[in-house]
């Protein structure tokens, strides 16, 4: 989609509006009427949504891009359906008219072939039944003691943020180590005279 930024040359805060057709702003203004003629300049194309001032320029601009983007989509959708059925028509097809036998379809160019395996797997080998008589029961386990709950989440610094759904609970500080035990000083020697 094409659209043309037009800036509103007589407004003191500049006003960007958005026009696919060069008629008519996409919130409603019409371009050819003489009085808007000499009060609107084209600016350049648009790259983006954000460069558009006027809200709802960009409103009615990214609906329509949405909407374009969702029909492109559906489009492709519906080509890549039409492809898988003409495969599986033309598999069914083959295989018919070779007396019910497979015949391997001749791979797809766009396909990359998978990765040869080299090498030989042995088959699974199957482990003997255990006898029922040696199965013996585990003994019960111990009971362990329940876990405590955690303390509840403080709550956020304002109920209506709505990043607050998101906010992480700080850890606790871990409790400080004692203090090592200080090291005995041996006891000054006298010094003989």
């Amino acid at each position: 989609m094409h659209v043309d930024l037009i800036t509103n040359t007589k407004s003191n805060p500049k006003v960007i509006h958005g026009t696919e057709n060069g008629k008519r702003t996409a919130c409603g203004i019409n371009l050819t009427k003489p009085e808007n003629i000499g009060m609107f300049a084209s600016s350049g194309t648009m790259n983006d949504v954000i460069q558009m001032t006027c809200e709802k320029c960009k409103t009615v601009i990214a609906k329509k891009l949405i909407k374009e983007s969702n029909r492109e989509m559906a489009a492709q959708l519906k080509e890549e359906q039409r492809q898988l059925k003409r495969e599986r028509a033309a598999a069914k097809h083959n295989h018919h008219h070779h007396g019910g036998q497979e015949v391997p379809a001749a791979p797809q160019p766009e396909q990359s072939p998978a990765p040869q395996r080299s090498g030989f797997a042995p088959p699974p080998v199957r482990k003997p039944a255990p006898d029922p008589k040696s199965m013996v029961a585990p003994p019960p386990a111990a009971p362990t003691a329940p876990t405590p709950m955690p303390a509840p989440i403080p709550p956020a610094a304002s109920g209506n943020d709505v990043l607050s759904q998101f906010a992480v609970p700080s850890v606790p500080a871990p409790d400080p180590l004692p203090a090592p035990d200080p090291i005995p000083t041996p006891a000054p020697v006298p010094a003989n005279d």
